[in-house]
């Protein structure tokens, strides 16, 4: 496996319903989330995902489907903490947790949080398809995109958009292997992408800089990316990378 140093792979892997690494290397300091189109959340993608990370499963999505959906913010505009963030940066858009109103038992599962998560892409999915709260967390896009905020929610539907799937993804942050007491940063990350088999993409790599230059592959030979090209030497990504897509996660 190769943990990809160009974006076309880690495309080409989301697009085909993978789950891939996405690495925040900006707004969150080098988070890693493993993320999967949610149009594509089956259940043995989002129990990977719950395996390896802190488990709070966010899906991604612009404001309009969420108004679409009738989903409410979890704080409103004039909160005193509206805008606050751990990082720094501006906060996700988040609206109240959702549960699937059918094919659910508790909604706690990962066949569960899957069946709402691909509800929250499908464009049948109608108000009242949803019970609130629940279990599955929509986190809204900034309605400027990266421009606004490089973070996961705006990277993830910039990515979904870029590809051709519904604007809609789930994604968690990775927790340590090394100490579960913190989350994952720096190299720990591409280890983990190399062990479990995933493409990983970082979220400069679709700003409309990195992409114009040829994406992150570009930016890795030009020594200004912390993320070397581990791709190197290895098979292309209809080798190894293959049969972990065909074992579904």
């Amino acid at each position: 496996m190769r943990a990809s140093a160009s974006a076309g792979g880690a495309f080409d892997a989301f697009a085909a319903g993978r789950v891939i690494l996405l690495v925040d290397d900006g707004v969150s300091g080098g988070a890693g989330y493993l993320t999967v189109a949610a149009e594509h959340a089956w259940p043995k993608s989002v129990a990977f995902i719950v395996r390896h990370t802190s488990g709070f499963i966010c899906v991604a999505m612009t404001e309009s489907r969420a108004d679409e959906l009738r989903i409410p913010p979890m704080c409103w505009p004039d909160s005193r903490n509206a805008g606050a963030s751990h990082s720094g940066g501006a906060r996700p858009g988040y609206r109240v947790t959702v549960d699937a109103k059918e094919n659910v038992s508790t909604g706690i599962s990962a066949a569960d949080r899957a069946t709402t998560i691909r509800k929250l892409a499908s464009p049948n999915a109608r108000v009242g398809d949803l019970s609130l709260p629940g279990h599955v967390v929509p986190a809204c896009a900034a309605s400027g995109g990266l421009a606004a905020r490089a973070g996961p929610t705006e990277a993830l539907v910039e990515l979904s958009t870029l590809v051709g799937v519904q604007p809609v993804a789930a994604f968690a942050e990775i927790v340590s292997k090394d100490d579960p007491t913190r989350m994952v940063r720096g190299h720990e990350l591409l280890s983990f992408a190399v062990k479990h088999d995933v493409a990983l993409l970082t979220i400069g790599s679709l700003t409309p800089r990195t992409c114009q230059r040829g994406g992150l592959a570009a930016i890795v030979a030009s020594g200004e990316s912390e993320w070397p090209d581990t791709h190197a030497n290895q098979p292309d990504v209809s080798g190894s990378t293959q049969r972990t897509w065909e074992r579904g996660f």
